[in-house]
C-alpha cells in the first residue's frame, strides 16, 4: 500500500509478534478496508470480511480484531475468516478486556457497556447521561480500573475503579491508555504525547505530565492517530495538531471539494447535522465551542458565518423550512422565564437572520431526537429518543402544524425506527428500521402509514436522503458505501427498479448510526462533514520500538 493509501487513517499496533491494523484503501475497487501487516513484513494485506471497517482493535492474544460498521460491532480473525457480529448498537470506541474475554464500547446516549467477545448479555460498566461524551474507553493491565476521555471544555482523562465506579479526573487530554509498567500515556488536542506515572489505588497520577513527542495528528473528530502496546511498540501519523472538521461537496462519483477551504470548525459529538437551504445559498449547521452546542448559519461557499442561537445549551439537529428564510431546531433550552433546562430536546422555530428570538414550536413528552417539516409547511415527522441498549422507544410521529400542534403516531413498534425523510412532494416517509435484525431504509405513503411498505435496502441500508425531484432515494449501505435507489409511482404504487452503488465514503467522512449526517443540493452534489487533514505530503507513519522503556527513563517510575 502506499503511503496515499494510509496517511493519517486510524491504525492498530498489536501485541509483539504480531503486527498492525490500519484503515485503508483498496486498490483494485477504491474502496476502503481494514489491512494488516505483520512487524517483519514490508507489505500490508486487506483482512477478509472487514470492508468498512474502522476503529480496529486487536485482541491480546494477537488473533483476532475488532471493528465498527456502521452501527454493528463485529469480530473477525486477523488471518481471515468467517466474522461475527457481537453487538449491532455501538456507537464508537471499542477495546479489549485483557483476558480477552469481553469488549467495551461506548454505545448512544453516552454509556460503556461490556459484552462477552462472541455476544451476549451486556454489562453497563460507566453511566455518563447527561455529561460531555465519553470516548477511548481502556481497561488497565491489570484489570482493575480504565481510563477514557471525557470531551467537555476542557476535553480530560478520567479514570474509573471497575468495581466501586469510583471515577477521577487525571488530566486533560485524550486518547489515553496505561503501560505494563504504570505509566498514563495521552494525547493533548494539540498533538503532543505525554506520560506521567500512575497509580491505581487510590487512582491518580504520581507526578506530573512530561511532554514526549510533538506533531501526533489529531483529527478533527478528537481522535489521536497514535496508538500503544502493552510491550512498548507505539506508532502514529506525524502531522499538524486538531485541524477540525470540514463541510464539502461530494459529487456522484466520490470526488470531494472544499466549500469553504478556509473554514474548519468543531460540529460536537453525539446528534450533530445540517441542512441546506431550498434554495442553495446556505447552511445551517451545529457547532461546538467553549459557549455550547449552538446552530450557526453560513452562506456557501466562502460568505459570512452567523451564530443563530445563543443560550449557551445544546442545540441540534437543524432544519429549513420551505421558505428558505425559517429555520427549525432541537434544544434543551428553558421555556419558562427563569425555569431550568428540562433536559429533553424539543422542538424550537426561529427566522434564519436572527432578527427575532426563537420560539417553542413543540413540546413533546419526551425527548425529540429528530425532527423534518414537510415541503407544504403544514405538518412535521418528529423521532423519539430511545433508551440506550433497549429496543422499541425510538418512533416517528407526524406533528400538525396547523393551530395548536400536536403529535400522532405514525411508527410504533417493538423495534426501533429512526431517520424520517419525506419526499419533495410530501407523499411518502422513507425510514430506518431494525425490525428484520439489522437496520434497513424502507418507505412508506405519508400519512397514511398503515396503507403500505416497501423496503428499499438489501444487506443493510442506513440514513436516507430523497434527490430534490424525488427520482432516488440515497442512503449508505452497511459498508459505508453510498447507494442511490431509482424510484417511481405507478398507480399509486411506490417502485424501486435499481439500486446501484455510487461511491464509498472515504474514512474521513463522519456519519450517524441513527440519523441522515449529509445533505443533497439541486445539482446532485453531497454536502458531507469530513476531518480535516493536514497536509499529507508532510505526514508520515512513525514506528518507535521500546517506547515503554524511554518513558520510564523521562518520566520515572510508575506503580
Amino acid at each position: 500500500m502506499t503511503p496515499e493509501q494510509l496517511a493519517l487513517t486510524p491504525i492498530e499496533v498489536g501485541p509483539a509478534g504480531t503486527g498492525m491494523v490500519y484503515y485503508g484503501q483498496r486498490e483494485s475497487t477504491g474502496g476502503f478496508q481494514l489491512w494488516f501487516r505483520r512487524y517483519d513484513d514490508l507489505q500490508a494485506a486487506p483482512i477478509a470480511n472487514a470492508a468498512g471497517g474502522a476503529d480496529p482493535a486487536i485482541s491480546p492474544d494477537g488473533s483476532e480484531v475488532v471493528f465498527q460498521v456502521g452501527s454493528e460491532l463485529r469480530v473477525v480473525p486477523l488471518g481471515g475468516g468467517v466474522p461475527r457480529t457481537v453487538v449491532d448498537s455501538v456507537f464508537c470506541c471499542a477495546s479489549w478486556n485483557p483476558d480477552g474475554q469481553s469488549i467495551f464500547y461506548t454505545q448512544a446516549g453516552n454509556k460503556v457497556v461490556r459484552v462477552p467477545t462472541d455476544g451476549g448479555a451486556r454489562e453497563l460498566v460507566l453511566d455518563a447521561t447527561g455529561e460531555p461524551n465519553v470516548a477511548f474507553f481502556r481497561v488497565t493491565p491489570s484489570g482493575r480500573s480504565a481510563v477514557f476521555t471525557s470531551f467537555g471544555n476542557p476535553t480530560v482523562v478520567q479514570g474509573v475503579e471497575l468495581e466501586s465506579g469510583e471515577r477521577t479526573v487525571l488530566s486533560e487530554g485524550l486518547g489515553a491508555r496505561v503501560t505494563g509498567n504504570g505509566h498514563l500515556v495521552f494525547a493533548s488536542p494539540a498533538g503532543e504525547l505525554l506520560a506521567a506515572p500512575y497509580a491505581e489505588s487510590p487512582m491518580r497520577l504520581t507526578g506530573a505530565p512530561v511532554p514526549l513527542v510533538a506533531g501526533v495528528f489529531v483529527a478533527g473528530d478528537g481522535t489521536p492517530r497514535f496508538s500503544l502496546n502493552e510491550q512498548g511498540t507505539l506508532a502514529y501519523w506525524e502531522g499538524e495538531g486538531n485541524t477540525g472538521t470540514e463541510l464539502v461537496w461530494v459529487t456522484r462519483d466520490g470526488a470531494a471539494t472544499h466549500v469553504d477551504p478556509n473554514w474548519t470548525f468543531n460540529p460536537g459529538a453525539g446528534n450533530r447535522g445540517w441542512s441546506l437551504s431550498p434554495d442553495g445559498s446556505k447552511v445551517e449547521i451545529r457547532i461546538a465551542t467553549d459557549a455550547g452546542n449552538d446552530i450557526w448559519i453560513k452562506e456557501l461557499d466562502n460568505g459570512p458565518l452567523t451564530r443563530l442561537s445563543f443560550w449557551g445549551g445544546e442545540d441540534r439537529d437543524p432544519k429549513w423550512l420551505p421558505d428558505s428564510r425559517t429555520v427549525t431546531f432541537l434544544s434543551a433550552m428553558p421555556f419558562e422565564p427563569d425555569g431550568d433546562p428540562p433536559g429533553d430536546l424539543n422542538l424550537w422555530r426561529q427566522v434564519a437572520d436572527g432578527s427575532r428570538p426563537a420560539e417553542l414550536l413543540f413540546d413533546h413528552e419526551v425527548s425529540i431526537s429528530e425532527a423534518a417539516v414537510a415541503p407544504d409547511g403544514k405538518s412535521a415527522v418528529i423521532r423519539s429518543t430511545g433508551v440506550s441498549g433497549v429496543e422499541g422507544g425510538r418512533d416517528i410521529f407526524m406533528l400538525s402544524l396547523a393551530g395548536e400542534p400536536t403529535a400522532t403516531p405514525l411508527l410504533m413498534t417493538p423495534f426501533d425506527e429512526s431517520a424520517p425523510q419525506l419526499s419533495p412532494d410530501g407523499r411518502w416517509l422513507a425510514y430506518q428500521s431494525n425490525e428484520s435484525g439489522r437496520d434497513e431504509v424502507y418507505v412508506r405513503p405519508y400519512p397514511e402509514t398503515d396503507n403500505a411498505r416497501v423496503q428499499v435496502s438489501v444487506g443493510g441500508g442506513l440514513a436516507p436522503r430523497w434527490a430534490k425531484d424525488g427520482s432516488e432515494l440515497f442512503f449508505l449501505s452497511g459498508n459505508r458505501e453510498m447507494m442511490a435507489a431509482a424510484v417511481s409511482v405507478s398507480g399509486g404504487e411506490f417502485r424501486v427498479s435499481d439500486r446501484p452503488e455510487l461511491f464509498e465514503l472515504s474514512p474521513g467522512i463522519l456519519v450517524g448510526d441513527r440519523t441522515t449526517q449529509y445533505d443533497v443540493d439541486n445539482q446532485g452534489r453531497f454536502l458531507m462533514l469530513r476531518t480535516a487533514s493536514c497536509d499529507e505530503s508532510e505526514s508520515g507513519l512513525v514506528i518507535v520500538r521500546n517506547f515503554v522503556q524511554e518513558v520510564k527513563t523521562r518520566v520515572g517510575s510508575g506503580s
